[in-house]
């Protein structure tokens, strides 16, 4: 009994052992896979290591160079910020100066709008003087060029004498307005008439002259001024107030026809002004 139980007791220690064994063993295969696992995996980190190594090399590379650009670019910020502050300054004081200039500028604005608008006035004012002028300027060259010839007339012998024809004295007295002129006595008489129109012949080159008659009209006496011209034709008479042209005898102790007032006896006959 003592014997069967001892072998009972040795074959479980046996199976004890042997199952311990398998179990060792099946642990010991999964230690062999995980170390095996472990391994490559150890390979896999050691390989990423080297590749992180690497990258690890060329991102510090990378890094100083990034280092040195940041320190670069620190020196040109710090001068750029300093430069920018300075322009800030100088931005406020433009900034000020614009602001005077431009309240200045709005002075200077309406002073212009001010001095444009007189300008304008003082443009048209120009224009309407210059207008002016101009008319002035012709009608001075006009009044000029009378002045000329009634000065010639006045204080000049005559020049460049014509003798007109009878037709000819006839078509200028027509023009000619001394006999449109109002008898006024004592103020504009028979001798004015024929001083004027002495004067206005001159001014057409022609030698009249003036004569006077002292007689007797109807009974009466008689006291006239008229005009006489040599024509191409022969001497003429002249009235005028009337602008008659005529031919007479006139001498002393004779009688004459006289257009607008009739028979004349002449007692006195005078040339005051050579024709």
């Amino acid at each position: 009994m003592k014997k069967y139980l001892a072998y009972s007791i040795l074959i479980l220690i046996i199976g004890f052992l042997l199952l311990e064994n398998l179990n060792l063993k099946n642990e010991n295969e999964k230690i062999n896979q995980l170390y095996n696992t472990t391994l490559k995996e150890n390979i896999e980190l050691n390989k990423n290591y080297n590749d992180l190594l690497k990258s690890y090399v060329i991102l510090n590379e990378s890094y100083n160079n990034i280092l040195i650009s940041y320190n670069n670019l620190s020196k040109e910020f710090n001068l750029l910020y300093e430069n920018y502050s300075n322009i800030l300054k100088s931005y406020e004081e433009i900034y000020s100066n614009y602001i005077e200039l431009n309240n200045s500028y709005s002075n200077l604005k309406k002073n212009y709008d001010l001095i444009y608008n007189d300008y304008n006035n003082t443009k048209i004012k120009l224009e309407e003087t210059s207008k002016n002028y101009e008319i002035l300027l012709i009608n001075y060259t006009n009044i000029k060029k009378e002045y000329e010839k009634l000065y010639s007339v006045f204080y000049e012998p005559l020049k460049n004498k014509t003798i007109p024809t009878l037709d000819e004295l006839k078509k200028w007295l027509a023009e000619d307005k001394t006999n449109e002129i109002p008898y006024s006595y004592p103020d504009f008489v028979c001798g004015d008439y024929a001083f004027m129109l002495s004067l206005h012949a001159k001014l057409n080159n022609w030698d009249m002259g003036i004569v006077t008659v002292i007689g007797k009209l109807n009974g009466k006496d008689f006291e006239h001024a008229f005009n006489a011209i040599l024509c191409k034709e022969g001497l003429y008479h002249i009235e005028p107030q009337n602008d008659e042209v005529f031919q007479a005898d006139i001498q002393p102790g004779l009688k004459y026809y006289h257009p607008g007032f009739g028979e004349v006896y002449v007692m006195e006959y005078y040339v005051v002004i050579l024709y």
